[in-house]
């Protein structure tokens, strides 16, 4: 019913895609029962890897905020990053790397975003037909 909605709405440039795929997340009777199991007094990295989708723009820059001052462990930037731009937010991340406030194994991190971010732009481009398909974009 969700999706039929969705795809209504979406002929109008409205997207709820989001509320339905939270819904798909609740009916999986595994991860209600992480849900009903949870201590959130700390921040469990399955639980925010499920809902991270649809954390809002505010709640993202919240979350990036505590792992760039080490309130949160730097390792939820696995979880955080494919949901932003990395070179968006790579000037930080080194910056609290060269500061100590985080370990220099988040340099590898984001080096492993910038990748992916990459190869997705490269097919992009490629699917468009902006180059061909076996030459390299430059």
């Amino acid at each position: 019913m969700l999706e039929k909605v969705a795809e209504g709405f979406k002929k109008h440039d409205l997207d709820i895609s989001s509320l339905v795929g939270i819904s798909e997340q609740l009916q999986n009777e595994d991860f209600v029962e992480v849900l009903q199991n949870a201590d959130f007094e700390k921040l469990d990295r399955d639980i925010l890897e499920k809902f991270m989708p649809f954390l809002d723009d505010i709640s993202k820059k919240n979350l990036f905020a505590k792992i760039i001052d080490g309130e949160v462990d730097y390792n939820f930037l696995e979880i955080f990053l494919p949901h932003v731009d990395p070179y968006y937010v790579a000037e930080q991340i080194e910056a609290a790397v060269m500061t100590g406030s985080i370990e220099w194994d988040a340099l590898k991190i984001l080096d492993e975003a910038c990748r992916v971010q990459n190869e997705k732009i490269k097919k992009e481009m490629r699917d468009a037909g902006w180059v061909d398909k076996n030459e390299q974009p430059k």
